[in-house]
């Protein structure tokens, strides 16, 4: 893997490469060199997924980054690795997303997403 100092966003700005509207938008390289494609994120991610879902808590806590977040949704629903390359959901920094699954029928339902009522400082 290389090895290089933390950039300011500004660096990645000037560098990024948007992917394509069609196509294989997982395997997409987003410009800076040695960086991992959506698919690799994807991958990881799901992998996570699968080692978190095992373990036999009540609740659990997650964090991470937008596009990430994009994909624990995406696992928690069960949605396909493939089908992930063209969808989004909007979570700002700071945000909650709740998932919950009912146990009695086992549902897994997307409660909240990107939800900052708790940042608000006139909220009491």
């Amino acid at each position: 893997m290389l090895k290089r100092s933390p950039q300011p966003q500004s660096w990645l700005d000037a560098r990024f490469v948007p992917p394509l509207a069609a196509g294989d938008r997982l395997r997409h390289h987003d410009g800076p060199a040695g960086s991992e494609t959506r698919l690799d994120v994807a991958r990881r991610v799901d992998e996570a997924m699968d080692d978190l879902l095992r373990l036999d808590v009540d609740e659990l806590v997650i964090v991470t980054h937008g596009y990430a977040a994009t994909l624990v949704v995406a696992a928690w629903i069960g949605m396909p690795i493939q089908a992930a390359g063209h969808v989004a959901f909007p979570v700002s920094s700071g945000s909650v997303t709740t998932l919950r699954e009912d146990g009695f029928f086992h549902n897994r339902a997307v409660v909240t997403i990107g939800d900052t009522r708790h940042l608000d400082s006139s909220v009491s």
